[in-house]
């Protein structure tokens, strides 16, 4: 029999054990497999650039219905014209002011995703967006958001220990919920593209006078630190932005400079694996079409030059994008040439890295909550994991700590990845068992990148075997081993792998 020592020694634990009420798990083995797991794109060299469309974007006037004549009975003063639409099938076409996403998407670089929300979607601007950005239930208040809880996971000392690059950097507005951890802020905010000039330029310095003590004093304080963080990183944005020069031209709106800002930093080498921009003015109770149609053309072509810009500077495989809103419009129009607040919506997905097409059904206009608004298809958290786990390799462990339960992921990106059992496993890894701690049963997960012979055990504290999972060969890919405890004595337990010459 193994002593208990002696088994210590010979293993390489993964995580502590935590023991609340019932078993927990310790993964172990010798290197190199656990130390691979250690490196699960903690960096990975790619970006994500997410956009939000403030105001509750009219998702049936931007993906449009044209082949259903309800839209049309819905929508007699608004409705897109058929001969106008962007066609994309017998039955979904985009807004025409689209035109260079059209282009995105005849290029196989656009996914749409479908009827998007949750469970009884609330029409506050304000608490809608909070929702969205905390990955929260209707009724669930949180104040941290998914993006700055997967940060976090991820570098859990900081903003103690700093970064060499920042982890998320947006640019406009106010610091945004979407990154806010436990910690506080996860990354810096240029509050517009000319402070961004200033910074690389070397114009922007500190403020030295002290806060008042007082609530607002406090308020300013906390947006003096945000500010006082991102000079900390100022040469290393400088530094990037100096080392690159966008290849194309932009839009001269807000969202067109933004864009230019992200691609040069990008290029130039700034490691952020998080950038975030807004772009406002989507509320659209009265005069829509006029409105809709400069907003609807301003994005698409600041999307349009962002991908030419990367695929010339040669980062169009690191980078892709998505937009979000906080809420969709009601189905019929209202009496002002406009829509009211509505449910759910269609979203974009950009970058030679996406799925291209439609995923999700198409609007169905008898499947109507009791205000005759849309039921959702998709949890808007099933697109955030798919994000995380399909682009950014998260495991099963970090998906629920972040999204604080599972969800669905998604085939819309299309990247080789760990993180996902679809997309193509390249190395060996062994997962964090979940849940942990657990009772009566937990799942093991781990990835082979080639067919092998596995054998999965797991013991007790003092070494003895416990219980043979899996012993035989295994195909390519992700795979997943329950183990019930029922009837076992409470404490720690390890499951060690061995699949061929990695143990």
């Amino acid at each position: 029999m193994m002593k208990r020592r002696q088994f210590i020694q010979g293993a390489t634990v993964s995580a502590l054990p935590i023991m609340l009420n019932g078993f927990s798990f310790r993964a172990f083995s010798r290197t190199p497999l656990l130390d691979l797991l250690g490196q699960s794109a903690l960096t990975t060299g790619r970006s994500l650039v997410v956009i939000q469309l403030s105001g509750g974007t009219d998702g049936l006037n931007v993906v449009i219905p044209y082949g259903n004549p309800t839209y049309y009975q819905r929508r007699p003063t608004i409705g897109i014209p058929a001969a106008n639409v962007l066609q994309l099938n017998s039955m979904m076409g985009l807004h025409p002011a689209l035109t260079q996403l059209r282009a995105l998407y005849d290029n196989a670089k656009l996914c749409i995703v479908q009827g998007v929300g949750y469970a009884s979607p609330n029409r506050s601007h304000f608490r809608a967006t909070d929702i969205w950005m905390t990955a929260s239930d209707s009724t669930q208040m949180l104040e941290t958001g998914w993006l700055g809880r997967h940060l976090l996971y991820r570098n859990p000392n900081y903003p103690g220990t700093l970064t060499p690059a920042p982890l998320a950097l947006q640019i406009g507005g106010s610091p945004a919920l979407m990154l806010t951890s436990q910690n506080g802020g996860m990354g810096i905010t240029i509050t517009d593209p000319n402070q961004f000039y200033q910074l690389i330029q070397g114009t922007v310095g500190f403020i030295e006078d002290p806060p008042p003590n007082t609530p607002a004093g406090a308020e300013l304080l906390f947006l003096r630190t945000i500010e006082q963080q991102a000079i900390q990183y100022a040469t290393q944005i400088r530094n990037a932005a100096l080392a690159a020069t966008n290849q194309t031209t932009y839009p001269t709106s807000t969202l067109g400079q933004q864009l230019a800002i992200i691609a040069r930093l990008i290029a130039g080498g700034l490691n952020c694996p998080i950038y975030m921009v807004s772009q406002g003015g989507y509320d659209t109770h009265s005069g829509q079409a006029a409105r809709l149609q400069s907003l609807l053309a301003d994005l698409s072509s600041s999307i349009a030059a962002f991908q030419t810009d990367l695929g010339l500077l040669n980062q169009a495989d690191n980078v892709i994008g998505m937009t979000f809103s906080e809420f969709g419009r009601r189905i019929a129009e209202n009496g002002s040439a406009g829509t009211d607040h509505g449910t759910s919506l269609p979203l974009f997905l950009f970058g030679s890295r996406v799925v291209p097409g439609f995923y999700g059904a198409d609007p169905d206009f008898t499947r109507v909550d009791g205000t005759g608004d849309f039921i959702y298809n998709i949890d808007y958290r099933e697109l955030y994991a798919s994000i995380l786990g399909r682009w950014f390799n998260a495991d099963a462990a970090e998906l629920n700590t972040v999204l604080l339960r599972s969800f669905n992921q998604l085939p819309i990106i299309n990247a080789p990845t760990t993180g996902a059992g679809e997309e193509v496993v390249t190395r060996f890894k062994l997962e964090q068992n979940y849940p942990n701690p657990f009772n009566p049963t937990t799942k093991i997960i781990y990835n082979l990148p080639v067919e092998t012979n596995v054998k999965l055990t797991v013991y007790d504290e003092v070494g003895q075997r416990v219980r043979e999972l899996f012993d035989g060969v295994r195909s390519p890919g992700r795979h997943e081993a329950t183990f019930d405890a029922t009837g076992l004595a409470s404490g720690t337990y390890f499951y060690r792998i061995q699949a061929g010459n990695f143990v």
